[in-house]
């Protein structure tokens, strides 16, 4: 497989949202049979969301099946609580669109606008934020999103490219939009602020706790300590020439591109390790490395670091190191959690295990993912929550 093959495995990251067609239902009632009521769709049972099974989760559909996810929109009028298992409008100045239901302890809102998403709070409210970053795969962090607002956080979770009115790829995507959700966060009563991303996500929320001074706290799984080129097209529809991942205040951010010189150590069309693109493109382009450094040294946000040594796409661990040493040279805070075996996708306590891709190898094993993500958890609420280790 080519690098070109591999850039077009990039290229459609963001899964597609295909729905079959369904005869409408009659609007008027037959004879003799009273007018229907307003009906409001029911959620699944609560504890398919509460406790993990084997059985498939709800999606984003689940609400109407025959709608698309950006579809099902309501206007956002104000909060207000409703029972497990029930769906209704709610709202408020009208900048948000959304539908909200409460499940279990928390309630749930889908989000359109001003980014797809999903906002959860716990039902007694905290003061904790926490913005939840997926990586290359676009998709927004449900499962994840869930398992924090049931810990008593204020969890939001958006699709930062590749949805309405964004770059189809991650290609110059602007750092404001992530101080934009910590800002919906602060709204809705988070005084502490925390970021938790994965793999390019975390690229995102080291980047923006560098530049953003309200991150209190950045969790970082899987991260990379320098700044990358685009991962897929920008908003020209163009892969080539390489532009930086990042901007900030409209500036493109320093960054280093990738060296199509490089073939996978795999045969055929199956999935591959990238690891060895990124390890050539950091030697070829050596004199870039300087300026692409993400200077996590500025950041006043604490820093938790979760990687695994086994990873398949990047040196995620290397990176970590990287990223404690130049936060220990300034004396600022800094932990970091790993294990050899792992790969680039940890798994947190309660979590289904990761799909396996036809695309990309990530390495460790799904015992070795759990087992770090179980070892980084009571960090992870402890750092978000601004607490210390007993």
């Amino acid at each position: 497989m080519t690098p070109t093959r591999v850039r077009r495995a990039f290229r459609n990251i963001r899964p597609s949202l295909t729905n079959p067609a369904r005869v409408p239902k009659p609007t008027q009632p037959g004879p003799g049979r009273p007018p229907p009521a307003r009906r409001t769709a029911t959620l699944p049972p609560a504890t398919t969301w509460a406790k993990p099974s084997n059985a498939p989760r709800p999606s984003s559909n689940a609400i109407n099946p025959d709608v698309k996810e950006q579809d099902q929109h309501l206007l956002l009028k104000g909060a207000c609580h409703i029972g497990a298992n029930r769906q209704r409008e709610v709202g408020c100045s009208g900048r948000l669109w959304c539908v909200e239901r409460t499940c279990m302890d928390v309630t749930e809102r889908e989000l359109t606008n001003p980014w797809e998403g999903i906002l959860v709070t716990p039902a007694r409210g905290g003061d904790v934020g926490v913005l939840v970053l997926g990586g290359s795969s676009g998709r927004i962090e449900h499962e994840r999103t869930r398992i924090l607002a049931r810990q008593g956080m204020t969890a939001l979770s958006i699709r930062w490219f590749g949805g309405p009115r964004q770059p189809p790829g991650i290609c110059e995507i602007p750092l404001e939009t992530f101080t934009e959700a910590i800002g919906l966060l602060q709204t809705h009563g988070a005084r502490r602020i925390g970021i938790l991303g994965l793999s390019k996500g975390a690229e995102a929320a080291l980047l923006t706790a560098v530049h953003e001074p309200r991150v209190d706290v950045v969790v970082a799984l899987s991260p990379t300590s320098r700044v990358w080129c685009n991962v897929g097209p920008g908003r020209d529809g163009q892969q080539l020439p390489y532009r930086s991942s990042w901007t900030w205040q409209g500036q493109p951010l320093p960054f280093l591109p990738m060296d199509d010189a490089w073939t996978p150590a795999e045969p055929g069309n199956g999935p591959v390790a990238v690891r060895g693109w990124y390890e050539l493109s950091e030697l070829i382009f050596a004199h870039l490395l300087p300026a692409a450094e993400i200077a996590v040294e500025k950041a006043r946000a604490d820093l938790l670091l979760v990687a695994g040594g086994d990873d398949a796409m990047w040196p995620s661990l290397r990176f970590a190191e990287q990223l404690a040493a130049r936060r220990r040279s300034a004396g600022a805070s800094v932990h970091v959690i790993s294990r050899e075996d792992a790969g680039h996708r940890p798994r947190l306590p309660d979590e289904s295990p990761a799909q396996t891709s036809q695309r990309f190898l990530y390495g460790g094993t799904s015992h070795a993912d759990a087992l770090l993500g179980a070892a980084a958890w009571p960090h992870i609420l402890h750092a978000l929550g601004g607490q210390e280790l007993p």
